[in-house]
């Protein structure tokens, strides 16, 4: 697949994503303010960021479904400089829809780009149906690790799944890492109806334009898996030197899986129309 069809289709996932996030339900506690921490566009683990990691919000899941996510076990530990999917799961979403979480590692020394991941359905051992996305951060750091959430539908009965990484290209073929951005989360609220908004605001600190500037915010459970996950797209999309762009991530009543920890990722490219220093 060439890489402007990459492209459009990873960004066209996560737009259906980010309209599929109505069957995501948890309740919080409304924050007291917003908070910033600088942070860089890939973000591969704000928590050992030097700055300290932002105050996400506390979701406290509410028994309101019975729906939780299932483990998808990790058969064969894989080399330490490989790049590799796991910590994840999948749960059925009230219209029937799959979704198959999980973070792409990469274990090699230099960044790569456009990590492509399959997920292959099987039934008693045999394969059922198959289906492939992308890790949601366009080029992932040496060390540094992306979220995906892979999307099923109208799939046969199975009882397992299995994902991998089966492509992904070396930096430099696409988009070099970028850098500057900071991130601002706000109060999080919650409405009558149980909608849970969480507010977020990024700042192009640098000197050059960021387009497709795209923050992503992340759960994992007890066990360290991903269960649940947020991608929005700032509002412009574009943001030049010293611009800051809004959106907020939604969540509403339908999916309680059990929180421990959170991350926060952000995406961006550098503009064609203005290039510069990354």
């Amino acid at each position: 697949m060439p890489w402007c069809e990459k492209r459009a289709h990873r960004t066209s996932a996560a737009v259906h994503r980010s309209l599929s996030l109505v069957v995501y339900q948890i309740t919080t506690t409304p924050g007291t303010g917003a908070s910033s921490l600088p942070v860089r566009a890939y973000a591969p683990e704000l928590a050992a960021d030097s700055a300290g990691s932002p105050p996400l919000p506390t979701m406290t899941p509410t028994p309101v479904s019975t729906v939780s996510p299932t483990p998808i076990p990790v058969n064969t530990p894989p080399p330490s400089n490989a790049v590799t999917a796991g910590h994840s799961t999948y749960y059925t979403d009230s219209l029937g829809i799959i979704h198959i979480l999980g973070d792409v590692t990469n274990g090699q020394s230099s960044p790569v780009s456009f990590a492509q991941v399959t997920a292959t359905l099987s039934s008693a051992g045999t394969t059922v149906a198959s289906e492939t996305g992308f890790a949601d951060l366009e080029t992932i750091p040496a060390g540094g690790t992306a979220p995906f959430d892979i999307l099923a539908t109208n799939t046969p009965v199975f009882d397992a799944i299995d994902v991998e990484v089966t492509d992904y290209h070396v930096t430099g073929e696409f988009d070099p890492l970028v850098s500057g951005l900071t991130v601002t989360l706000g109060a999080v609220r919650t409405d009558a109806i149980g909608i849970v908004y969480v507010p977020v605001t990024v700042t192009n600190d640098s000197s050059s334009t960021r387009d497709f500037v795209q923050p992503i915010l992340g759960f994992y459970g007890a066990q360290g898996d991903l269960v649940l996950l947020g991608v929005t797209f700032t509002q412009p999309t574009t943001l030049g030197p010293g611009d800051s762009g809004t959106s907020e991530f939604l969540f509403t009543p339908d999916y309680s899986p059990q929180i421990s920890t959170s991350q926060m990722w952000v995406d961006a490219t550098l503009s064609a129309l203005a290039p510069g220093p990354p």
